[in-house]
């Protein structure tokens, strides 16, 4: 038990900081108010809510795994399925809030030709919860990398 809540606060801490420079960096790609105490609380939401699903990731695959601790025999394998996992919530959620009129982007923001979503938040859930995985492992479990 003391294994998964490490686990799970080393993926807190990597997750939000990744997240949060991911966020801070990609804003400048859409169209919404750029007014300094509109902007931190906002960033600091949406990484929060972003380090969420990369908990929830981590746990679908403890699920698939069977194993609440997989992250110490991580494969390839496994990462696909993160990223699979992020592709598919990223899609579900940009095409759900570009429809709903949640966010729009700006002209600086590379679309999926015939999605019309942004790249950058499908890459984003693709890409930092395999990293998240990987950079936790190696932080905080070094002897765990052999």
């Amino acid at each position: 038990m003391k294994n998964v809540i490490i686990i799970h606060v080393s993926l807190i801490f990597v997750g939000f900081l990744l997240n949060l420079a991911w966020e801070a960096g990609q804003n400048l790609l859409y169209a919404w108010d750029p007014k300094i105490s509109v902007f931190i609380p906002y960033i600091f939401f949406v990484s929060l809510k972003d380090t969420l699903v990369i908990l929830a990731i981590y746990w679908l695959t403890a699920l698939v795994r069977q194993k609440a601790d997989w992250i110490f025999e991580m494969e390839a394998k496994d990462l696909i399925f993160a990223g699979f996992v992020g592709l598919a919530y990223a899609l579900g959620t940009e095409f759900q809030a570009i429809q709903s009129g949640r966010w729009q982007y700006n002209e600086l923001m590379p679309l999926i030709p015939g999605l019309e979503i942004g790249v950058t938040p499908i890459l984003q859930m693709i890409i930092l919860p395999i990293v998240t995985f990987y950079w936790a492992l190696k932080k905080f479990w070094p002897a765990q990398l052999t």
